[in-house]
Formats: C-alpha cells, structure tokens, sequence
C-alpha cells in the first residue's frame, strides 16, 4: 500500500512539475512543435535524477531560479548542483532563524530588540 501512495505521489508532482514548465519557465515552448515533447523528455530525466520526493517538491516551488530559459541549455548536473546550493542556503537560514529565537528566549528581557536589529541591518546595508 505504501508503494501505491509513494507512486501516487510521484506522479502528482509530475503533473505539477508538468504544469509549472508549461506555464512558466517553458510557456513559450510549450506551443511549438516539437515543445511538448522535450518538455516531458526534460521531466522524466529530472525525475530519473531526483529520487526523494521532498526534493521534488521543492525543486518544482523553484523551477523558475534552477531551469534556464532555454531548454537546449539545459545541464542535469548543473541544476543538481544549485539546487544543493539552493538547499544549503535555505537551511543556513533556518538554522541561523533558530538560533535567533533561542538566542531571544534566552536574553527576553535583557536585550533592547530595536538597538541590536537596528545595528545588524546598518551593517547589512553598508556591505550592500
């Protein structure tokens, strides 16, 4: 029963995955003839590459950044590669957001917020 709903699963997010090229990154290609095909060419070799299902799923919410605008340009390796980056990137902020809230759990009424984040964002923007 697992494999069905694990199956289940795979092929909605290829129908999703489907309509995010069709109607964003590929919109273009998707009329041409031929479009469709290297469309679904496209899918299947991301799907063959990708087998967690939760990597699926955010590389779909993030087909825009990974996929280039031409199809032709299109390296398997490459967007592995960025979206590991991309996953790297993502979890640094949650951690570095975790880290902040146990850091105010902490410090809760030592710390004058305004001071401190009014210092960090001073500094993020001079190095702007």
């Amino acid at each position: 029963m697992a494999h069905l709903h694990m199956r289940d699963q795979r092929k909605q997010a290829k129908l999703k995955m489907l309509e995010r090229m069709r109607e964003g990154v590929y919109r273009e290609l998707w009329d041409v003839p031929g479009g469709q095909d290297q469309i679904m060419a496209l899918i299947k070799e991301v799907f063959l590459k990708f087998e967690n299902l939760d990597d699926i799923k955010n590389l779909i919410r993030n087909a825009e950044r990974l996929f280039p605008e031409n199809i032709e340009d299109v390296d398997i390796h490459e967007i592995e590669d960025e979206f590991g980056k991309l996953r790297r990137e993502v979890e640094r902020t949650k951690l570095a957001a975790e880290l902040e809230l146990k850091i105010r759990v902490i410090y809760f009424d030592r710390i004058r917020v305004d001071k401190v984040e009014g210092k960090y964002t001073k500094r993020k923007r001079k190095r702007a």
